[in-house]
């Protein structure tokens, strides 16, 4: 992180992760692109950090992976949205860099 944006990752397959933020969303009953920050305590129990009911700044990112979020919320909104067709490439690293440009 680096001013509160993420400047590097790689994007794990963790089922607890899943599993946890599944449970909020579903519990919630929020429709839409949805940014969860989770991070693990000292006593080894994820907690949220926040939820954005946007799509995060981040989530380009995920095109490496080979998932298109923005898209995806597209076909959601329309209902026309095969979870199961979806492919993650887990494991995928991303570097994210940003520089100042004077003119």
């Amino acid at each position: 992180m680096s001013g509160g944006i993420t400047v590097q990752g790689q994007f794990v397959q963790h089922e607890e992760i899943i599993k946890y933020c599944h449970d909020i969303l579903s519990s919630l009953e929020l429709h839409g692109p949805i940014g969860l920050q989770v991070k693990m305590s000292e006593d080894n129990i994820f907690k949220i950090l926040e939820i954005n009911p946007r799509i995060q700044g981040t989530s380009i990112s995920a095109t490496g992976a080979g998932v298109n979020l923005p898209l995806l919320a597209v076909h959601q909104e329309y209902n026309d949205i095969d979870y199961e067709s979806i492919s993650i490439n887990w494991g995928v690293r991303f570097s994210r860099y940003f520089n100042e440009v004077y003119y």
